[in-house]
């Protein structure tokens, strides 16, 4: 099996923590890279901290410690996780499409992302992200529920070459 490239997403939640597990074992069979993306809502990190003022500067300076302090966040939840990666963080745009265009920059095998978001909200529920991202995507997603271990893994399979390169993936994980 060639290395694969697997990104991950995360909303930091305990379903995240169970992507980016799941992740890092595909990853250590197939000896494979991690890419960890956080897609922030910038205009909801704003008004989350009380900050609604059109001064660019202003809003430039409170970006660029939202930015440090989700980049802490990233750096402990590789750590919990127990996983070397890489970490993308982008405050532009929607979140499929985001997520999209990264894994197409990364020639990405596999996107994974947990079942359900850190809270209910709109602006942060991976849930209806994971779906909408599964319809969406060229590159075949994982989605991790936050149960117990991978052990089993039920997969369509069209013969396409993306889906060969999954299914190598996940036939190396399960030896």
């Amino acid at each position: 099996v060639s290395q694969s490239r697997i990104l991950v997403c995360t909303d930091f939640s305990e379903s995240s923590d169970r992507a980016l597990s799941t992740a890092r074992d595909f990853s250590q069979k197939s000896k494979g890279e991690i890419h960890l993306l956080h897609v922030a809502d910038i205009g909801h990190y704003l008004e989350l901290c009380g900050y609604a003022n059109p001064n660019p500067e202003f809003n430039t300076d409170v970006k660029e410690q939202i930015s440090r302090e989700l980049t802490t966040k990233m750096n402990l939840q590789l750590k919990r996780c127990e996983v070397e990666g890489t970490k993308h963080l982008v405050f532009e745009g929607n979140a499929v499409g985001n997520i999209r265009k990264l894994a197409a920059e990364l020639n990405a095998d596999l996107i994974v992302v947990g079942h359900k978001g850190a809270t209910n909200e709109k602006h942060f529920s991976l849930g209806s992200l994971a779906r909408k991202l599964a319809m969406a995507s060229e590159v075949p997603v994982l989605i991790v529920k936050s149960t117990d271990k991978v052990e089993k893994i039920a997969a369509l399979f069209d013969g396409e070459e993306e889906c060969r390169r999954v299914m190598d993936i996940g036939i190396v994980t399960g030896k």
